[in-house]
């Protein structure tokens, strides 16, 4: 087996197992998690690819504001 397929399935069983419980609540909305996310990178960190950031795309904003 591949070291990050383990590497996967160890991060996919901790992730099942904390989220029997929840992790944290907060009151704030997924837009402003979303900006918060986007601005903390340091200048130069998240380059802009065609038309967005690299790190402004669906997969990372369904990954953060679940």
């Amino acid at each position: 087996m591949s070291e990050f397929k383990s590497f996967k399935q160890a991060v996919d069983a901790q992730l099942v197992l904390m989220s029997k419980d929840t992790l944290f609540t907060t009151d704030v909305s997924k837009d402003e998690i979303w900006d918060t996310y986007l601005s903390s990178f340091p200048e130069g960190t998240n380059p802009t690819f065609r038309e967005r950031t690299e790190h402004d795309c669906t997969c990372c904003k369904q990954f953060s504001c679940t």
